[in-house]
């Protein structure tokens, strides 16, 4: 019982930690997308650091 309820709490906090994160990084995105005028970064390579952290984190 008390296993189950650690689990339960365990699965949560990962839950909730991977919720923001994907959070910051739509958060980051956004800004990205902001700057983007000035700055003028090349689309597809704020594409692919996109893909990239998506499969690293599995969000």
């Amino acid at each position: 019982m008390k296993n189950e309820r650690i689990a339960a709490a365990t699965a949560l906090v990962v839950r909730s930690r991977n919720v923001l994160a994907a959070y910051e990084r739509g958060r980051a995105i956004g800004r990205a997308l902001v700057a983007a005028p000035r700055i003028a970064p090349q689309p597809s390579a704020v594409a692919r650091a996109s893909v990239i952290t998506h499969q690293k984190h599995g969000v």
